[in-house]
């Protein structure tokens, strides 16, 4: 009736529905119902993510990757001296070992009589190739001056004054 008042019945209350996870609220679950009883967790995150490993949820059940592995951020080319690294704060593994054949700093040098290229960082002589006096009396990549018995000539016998190298010989 208009006005009574009267409780016929008690409330039911909620029934608790799973356990909440991470991203899953604990919901009632009486038909009808669907209330929420307990927020979901959220994710507890556990070490920053690497160059080689994710960082994940640290939360029991869950392990969930937050981050993924960020990779290597490769420093300069590896060279016949140093070793390519990963430049990430913290890391420093190397990604390639040294490459024998990358000479990044070279110079030429007179050496026994002809140019011969050298690495400055390892000493390996790369090249080689006759001195180059292009018409005067220093060798335009060593700098060796023409010895007195040879002028008007190359070292290449004609009379251009010019040498050519390709690929550590010389014609």
């Amino acid at each position: 009736r208009s006005g009574c008042g009267a409780t016929l019945q008690s409330a039911l209350g909620h029934k608790a529905g799973a356990e909440r996870t991470c991203t899953t609220a604990q919901k009632c679950t009486r038909s009808g119902c669907g209330a929420t009883l307990q927020a979901a967790l959220g994710h507890n995150p556990g070490a920053a993510a690497t160059c080689t490993t994710a960082q994940k949820c640290t939360r029991s059940g869950c392990g969930t990757t937050l981050q993924a592995a960020l990779g290597h951020a490769p420093g300069a080319a590896a060279t016949c001296t140093t070793a390519q690294t990963c430049t990430r704060s913290g890391c420093g593994e190397i990604i390639k070992e040294k490459d024998p054949d990358n000479h990044a700093n070279t110079q030429w040098k007179s050496v026994g009589g002809v140019c011969t290229k050298i690495c400055t960082a390892c000493q390996k002589s790369i090249t080689w190739q006759q001195h180059n006096y292009a018409g005067g009396n220093t060798c335009i990549n060593c700098g060796a001056t023409k010895p007195a018995d040879q002028p008007g000539k190359g070292n290449d016998g004609d009379d251009d004054d010019n040498s050519y190298s390709w690929g550590g010989g010389w014609w």
